[in-house]
């Protein structure tokens, strides 16, 4: 209900400064950059499930991706974020729906950096509620197959993998994808 009535405020936002600290946490760099892709999945995971559930959980986990550098750990594992989401059960609704906002801003900027990969749905026709939500697990086999090249041994490698270097393969494999489909078409009509 908040996000549908103030839409007008997120459909434009493309970067929003995050809180400095929330729960005794800081926040990642707020585009992503120097992450491992492994917790832009999680971020994007937890994001996806509280819009179609509105569950104060995943935006509790959400916050714990996005507001997770501290002194104890030395690189991201979600298996923690139920852990630190605890910790955002106590934060304010309106300091967390700043993250969930700053993350919304995130994805606008990921769509123009990334066209062809991120492609933007528009929510005046396409209601939330009139979809089904995504099948995350789905898409991120899918974008750890384009990743690894279909090796498993790989995997690893890919979720740790800085995730704008991720993002720009993924976005020149959807731009060939796409040339490749035009060139048929042309092809098919003769």
């Amino acid at each position: 209900y908040f996000a549908k009535n103030l839409s007008f405020l997120t459909e434009t936002i493309t970067e929003v400064t995050p809180l400095s600290e929330i729960a005794g946490y800081k926040h990642i760099h707020p585009r992503f950059e120097g992450c491992p892709f492994k917790q832009w999945m999680a971020a994007e995971n937890y994001y996806q499930a509280y819009i179609y559930t509105r569950d104060d959980v995943f935006l509790d986990k959400l916050c714990a991706v996005i507001y997770s550098v501290d002194n104890s750990e030395s690189s991201f594992d979600d298996h923690n974020t139920n852990k630190r989401s605890k910790k955002f059960k106590k934060v304010s609704l309106i300091q967390k729906l700043t993250v969930f906002v700053m993350y919304a801003g995130l994805k606008d900027r990921l769509t123009k950096e990334f066209p062809y990969f991120f492609q933007k749905i528009d929510t005046k026709t396409n209601e939330v509620t009139d979809r089904q939500p995504p099948k995350m697990r789905e898409h991120f086999s899918r974008m750890i197959y384009v990743l690894n090249g279909g090796n498993v041994g790989e995997t690893e490698k890919v979720l740790n993998a800085d995730c704008w270097r991720a993002f720009d393969t993924l976005n020149y494999k959807a731009y060939e994808n796409q040339e490749m489909e035009q060139r048929l078409k042309k092809m098919n009509k003769k």
